[in-house]
Formats: structure tokens, C-alpha cells, sequence
């Protein structure tokens, strides 16, 4: 019988080597041929906002329409910053899946813009940049510019998003977790 010893190292290289190759290969999105789907850019995706009045303007939808000629790719959530503000905003807690739209459909994301009772300022505009397929990725595109709809929306300290996703209801379950 024959012994094979794996040090340490050699496992823990192993396992991040098997992680990297998961991470970038494994989970990419790909079209029907098994070829990956390239990220959604600027030149291939149309961003449109919508608040949603029944709710005072706390939320809004934000949606990807594909304009392309081919099938794109939007991975994780949009990395949103709002004019005047240093920072991206976070995800908001909601399904995980990196997803792909055809030319003319549609995805989804939703925004919490603020809190009740909590102090606002008024923003005229927002940019997104659409993230890559791994976290190490820069960014597929240049930032959009989105406009605001009515020229500016309310916004706290602490604005969220949710993940990318092709079911505006799975979004809105997201944003009103009560009338799900």
C-alpha cells in the first residue's frame, strides 16, 4: 500500500486554486452554445428610474433594459453613487444571482432611498457602474448617468440596492418585505 502525504500548504494551495477556478469559470452566465455571456456596458444597456409614489417616494426601481444586438450579462448588484456623496451605496438583503437579458428584455433592481423620520437631502442624479463577473473585475462599463425622476429624489445616509434580477415582483418582495 501506498502513502501519499498533502502538506499543509499543498491543500491550502489546492483549495485556492479550486476556488479561483469556481469563482471566474464555473458560475458565469453562458449562452446557449456554452460560450460566457459578455457583461452588459453602457452601449448595450438603457438605465430608467421609477419611484414609487404610494410610499411617499422611500423607493425606487431601477431597470436595465438590453438595447444591444446580443444577450448581456449583469453580474451582482449596480454600484450606485448619488451626486455630492463619496461613497457607493450597499446591497440591500435580497436574492444573489447574476443575470442575463436578451435584446429588449428588461432587469431589475431596487433602491431603499431613505427612512421614515429620518433627515433627507435632495439629489438630482445618480451614476451606476455595472459590476463585473468577479469582485476582482473592474467594473464592465464607464458610469451612467441616470436622471432622477422629477429632477431629484430624497435620500439618507444609508440608501441600499438590491441584487440584479429578470422578476420585478422577486425585487419588490425585496423592497416591501411586509406585502410579500
Amino acid at each position: 500500500m501506498r502513502t501519499v502525504r498533502i502538506s499543509r500548504s499543498t491543500g491550502v494551495l489546492t483549495a485556492a486554486a479550486l476556488a479561483a477556478v469556481l469563482s471566474t469559470t464555473a458560475f458565469a452566465p453562458s449562452a446557449p452554445s456554452g460560450a460566457p455571456v459578455a457583461a452588459c456596458t453602457d452601449t448595450t444597456v438603457e438605465l430608467t428610474t421609477t419611484l414609487y409614489e404610494n410610499d411617499s417616494a422611500q423607493h425606487m426601481l431601477l431597470t436595465a433594459t438590453n438595447t444591444g444586438d446580443e444577450t448581456c450579462a449583469l453580474y451582482a448588484y449596480p454600484l450606485v453613487i448619488f451626486y455630492d456623496r463619496d461613497d457607493y451605496i450597499g446591497p440591500l438583503e435580497s436574492a444573489m444571482e447574476d443575470v442575463t437579458i436578451a435584446p429588449g428584455d428588461e432587469a431589475y433592481a431596487g433602491l431603499l432611498l431613505f427612512r421614515i423620520d429620518a433627515p433627507t437631502d435632495a439629489v438630482p442624479s445618480m451614476s451606476v457602474l455595472l459590476q463585473g463577473r468577479t469582485a476582482e473585475d473592474d467594473p464592465a462599463a464607464p458610469p451612467i448617468e441616470v436622471p432622477m425622476p422629477g429632477g431629484f429624489v430624497n435620500i439618507d445616509d444609508n440608501p441600499l440596492v438590491t441584487y440584479w434580477n429578470t422578476s420585478r415582483e422577486s425585487v419588490e418582495d425585496h423592497l416591501f418585505p411586509d406585502n410579500a
